[in-house]
């Protein structure tokens, strides 16, 4: 799917990078300090997005941003279904 600025809500939060804490989105944005970003997947499998540049933004639906794995800092993630 390509990238529709559209797709973007103003549903989202600055997100704390967690082990254990829930903190799901359809995606993410990362603002201040390029890095990787480690996720959950909804089926549970832990992924790394490598090499986030500060203002990319990832289309991915997940159920938490991990702390071990993640660099990348200003995180924001969008938590509205895409248009």
């Amino acid at each position: 799917m390509a990238y529709n600025a559209s797709q973007i809500t103003n549903d989202c939060y600055d997100c704390t990078p967690s082990d254990t804490d829930a903190n799901a989105g359809f995606g993410f944005r990362v603002y201040t300090t390029a890095g990787d970003v480690t996720i959950k997947t909804l089926a549970g499998r832990t992924r790394k997005v490598g090499s986030v540049q500060v203002g990319e933004t990832i289309n991915v639906a997940f159920s938490k941003i991990m702390d071990t794995g993640t660099d990348a800092v200003g995180i924001t993630v969008f938590t509205d279904s895409p248009v």
